[in-house]
């Protein structure tokens, strides 16, 4: 049940589901690129 509920707060986070679609589309995507495609900061695209 623990897992469920980390897995969800997880998932609940827009920024990161953004992160998980781009990652989905092109798993070899460096955290560099991810941050410039959803223009976000190196450092938020890494904290998520």
């Amino acid at each position: 049940m623990e897992r469920l509920a980390r897995i969800f707060k997880t998932l609940g986070n827009k920024r990161r589901l953004r992160i998980i679609e781009l990652l989905f589309s092109n798993n070899r995507m460096t955290v560099g690129k991810i941050s410039e495609h959803l223009d976000l900061s190196f450092k938020s695209t890494s904290k998520h």
